[in-house]
């Protein structure tokens, strides 16, 4: 099984500032995931799929769940998840093949992460106006347990 890794998390909402409804109903939640859809189909990902969900508060309601995939190393994705109480973005990326701690991503991948989340930011504070938007960046570090490639540092026996 591949790992995958947070690269990016943008939040608004509930979790973010206690606002306890930033959308006022289902067709609203609705209306912002497709408009989430064309944004990022725009930006050049591929729309995976996606799925509704219950809250079990009205405060809730459905919460919108998307899939997204960005092409080439297909190693960048983007999770999506809108109710009346919050809106989440997650870009995560996943690892080449199973257990190496290397993941796939690419400069091409990185800057098209940064370009949706500026985007998705945009709507967010059209669409969300007067709350707000916390953008967590997750920075990439090396495995501690990877190996040097290059052979034992010079000096040492």
């Amino acid at each position: 099984m591949l790992k995958q890794r947070e690269l990016q998390h943008i939040d608004a909402g509930l979790g973010v500032d206690g606002t306890k409804r930033i959308i006022t109903s289902d067709e609203e939640v609705d209306l912002l995931a497709g408009e989430v859809i064309n944004l990022l189909k725009n930006e050049g990902f591929e729309f995976l799929g996606s799925s509704m969900s219950w809250g079990l508060q009205p405060l809730t309601g459905h919460t919108q769940n998307l899939s997204f995939r960005y092409p080439g190393t297909n190693a960048l994705h983007c999770y999506v998840q809108i109710s009346k109480k919050e809106f989440q973005v997650k870009f995560v990326e996943l690892e080449s093949k199973p257990q190496p701690n290397e993941f796939a991503t690419n400069e091409v991948d990185l800057q098209a992460m940064k370009q949706a989340a500026e985007r998705l930011n945009e709507l967010a504070k059209h669409k969300i106006p007067g709350r707000s938007i916390r953008i967590s960046t997750f920075n990439r570090a090396e495995s501690p347990n990877k190996v040097n490639q290059q052979g034992p540092a010079a000096g040492t026996r």
